[in-house]
């Protein structure tokens, strides 16, 4: 059984990679505890009720830049439920990553005189599961290709497709677009791929998407990524996407 060193976990919430700004970050993930004895049983009796997940992360605070922890935190606070995902050995391609939707309540900041000034802040689950799944790709794009192909399983009827996108930079003339799409087939070469989630066009902005589940029955067991990009010159995305059958 390997052991890790944790060294270069990857944290990305909406469209933004964090990762280098923090030096601590646990989440927990869990169901709540319902107690429910009846009589005649001889001890308390237990099922599991609602699933949440509460992240907590520390990090060295900034605010030079809109992609800065203080800009992106401060926006976020009391606003929507974000997509984030963590990926706890670095985010390369076909790295596990836990992925979900939660809100943010508040941010602190403060140090000793001459010491660095840290900030910590928690996310907390909001509406969605915590999926646990692979990354389909990663980096920065600069034109249309397909990912590798990975076999990662059929989606049973009992289960699900999640598909995940993240989105930490887009540049280009102004009139660029990026379409992601989740594809499965039976081979690896993919003689015959199906569009199995396709994400909302980006354009210029950063951004996060979470696709609407897809339900099984899903067969095959060979799954990649797809983007396809649009512009006058010189587009790029940096892009990372995630799948989990769940």
């Amino acid at each position: 059984m390997a052991k890790h060193v944790l060294t270069s976990m990857e944290y990305l919430v909406g469209g933004y990679d964090l990762s280098t700004d923090h030096y601590d970050l646990k989440m927990n993930i869990q169901a709540e505890e319902k107690v429910c004895p009846t009589f005649k049983d001889t001890s308390k009796a237990r099922i599991a009720g609602l699933k949440t997940f509460n992240l907590e992360h520390t990090g060295y605070w900034a605010s030079d830049g809109t992609d800065e922890p203080d800009d992106v935190m401060d926006a976020q606070i009391g606003s929507t439920a974000q997509v984030a995902s963590i990926s706890p050995l670095g985010g390369a391609v076909a790295a596990i990553c836990y992925s979900s939707k939660g809100l943010r309540f508040g941010c602190g900041f403060g140090a000793p005189i001459g010491g660095m000034l840290t900030f910590n802040s928690a996310v907390r689950g909001s509406g969605v599961l915590v999926v646990r799944g692979s990354k389909l790709a990663t980096g920065l794009k600069s034109a249309t290709a397909s990912g590798t192909a990975y076999e990662l399983g059929v989606v049973s009827a009992l289960q699900n497709l999640y598909g995940i996108l993240h989105v930490t930079t887009a540049t280009g003339q102004g009139d660029q677009t990026l379409i992601v799409k989740i594809q499965s087939d039976t081979a690896e070469n993919f003689p015959s791929p199906t569009d199995r989630i396709t994400f909302t066009t980006v354009t210029t902005a950063v951004t996060a998407q979470w696709a609407t589940p897809v339900a099984g029955e899903i067969t095959d067991t060979w799954w990649r990524t797809v983007y396809t990009m649009t512009g006058t010159g010189a587009e790029s995305f940096t892009i990372h996407v995630i799948m989990a059958i769940q």
